[in-house]
């Protein structure tokens, strides 16, 4: 009867087990360490060069003062995980301060900070 029950509750957690399996393979990884990683391979994808709007896929700009100049910004899927970026500005003639056409000078290193607050 022992034996019977042990093998009822291996199956029912094997069955559960690779349930999750399934549903996280449907949706992709959603552990903290995949997006820790996501967020690296986005970052390390900016060079000198890329356009702010190419950022902008991934990252959006934290909240607080920014500048045109250098721009703080957080990754989409986790606003702890910052990047600070320059930026070569394209001459403009209307009053737009942040062009999606503005290219990268100079990328931090990813580094984990509270969102800031407007």
């Amino acid at each position: 009867m022992r034996i019977k029950a042990t093998f009822m509750i291996l199956a029912l957690s094997w069955a559960m087990l690779f349930a999750q399996g399934q549903k996280r393979q449907e949706h992709g990884d959603l552990s903290p360490c995949s997006m820790v990683r996501q967020a690296l391979d986005y970052s390390i994808q900016i060079k000198p060069g890329t356009t702010r709007r190419e950022v902008e896929q991934h990252f959006l700009q934290d909240g607080g003062l920014q500048f045109a100049e250098r721009t703080r910004y957080v990754f989409a899927k986790c606003n702890y995980i910052k990047l600070e970026i320059d930026f070569n500005l394209v001459p403009r003639r209307d009053r737009v301060l942040f062009s999606p056409e503005d290219t990268v000078s100079k990328v931090s290193r990813p580094y984990l900070d509270y969102p800031a607050k407007d």
